[in-house]
């Protein structure tokens, strides 16, 4: 059983934070509560509750020991680099698919204005066949 600030030194928070714990969890820790000469106590099954309800990271600096996770940071810290990596390459074969593209639909506009071109000169051919046509309509009359 200890007092409020050695569950807060225990824990590694302040005294606000295992009150604002002790206010969330009024029923659950009511049986786990002490109040002697106008001193709160909190006893170890009180303590267990609060310290589930606090993040990892709160959790008393004297009982984490970092190294267990070092293992997992580092293996996510190598996922990371091969997440970067692989997004790399696909962003180098986006471009180049991209590029693919850009480049057969320039090929397209130069058929199309290739035929238009082509299209251009046939109706001028048209039209100087119709007005030959014309001029010996004319001629005949």
């Amino acid at each position: 059983m200890l007092r409020v600030i050695e569950v807060a030194n225990e824990l590694g928070v302040s005294k606000v934070t295992i009150y604002k714990k002790m206010s969330k969890f009024k029923n659950e820790l009511k049986p786990f509560i002490v109040k002697d000469k106008n001193i709160t106590f909190i006893m170890d099954e009180g303590i267990e509750i609060i310290k589930n309800d606090l993040p990892v990271m709160f959790v008393s600096n004297e009982h984490f020991d970092s190294r267990v996770y070092e293992e997992e940071i580092n293996e996510l810290k190598n996922t990371t680099k091969n997440l970067q990596v692989e997004m790399k390459n696909i962003e180098v074969e986006y471009r180049r698919f991209l590029m693919k593209v850009l480049d057969e639909k320039k090929k397209e506009i130069k058929r199309k204005q290739d035929i238009v071109e082509k299209l251009k000169s046939i109706i001028e051919e048209n039209k100087n066949r119709i007005s030959s046509l014309e001029d010996v309509s004319d001629l005949d009359y």
